[in-house]
């Protein structure tokens, strides 16, 4: 059975504009060995807001640089918006 994670089962967020790396994160890693129940996919930063404002994202894996933004400014709002507790915004 799945691992469960401090009396909640995880789900996960995996960012890439890059659609092959997308489909081999999701098909090649046994999420649910890893407590992981839902696996979220976005290619795209609004896409990634979108399901973080309509989910609850436990774990991300995001793309570095993507040509409509960047992971490291997908973090930065996450912590701006709340999502992650962080006072530096």
């Amino acid at each position: 059975s799945a691992y469960q994670y401090g009396g909640f089962f995880m789900n996960v967020l995996i960012v890439d504009d890059d659609r092959f790396v997308v489909s081999a994160l999701g098909k090649k890693i046994e999420w649910e060995s890893l407590g992981i129940t839902e696996v979220f996919i976005a290619y795209s930063l609004k896409q990634a807001q979108d399901i973080f404002a309509a989910h609850t994202i436990n774990l991300l894996i995001s793309d570095i640089e993507m040509p409509k933004g960047s992971g490291l400014y997908l973090l930065s709002w996450l912590r701006c918006a709340g999502y992650i507790s962080d006072k530096s915004c």
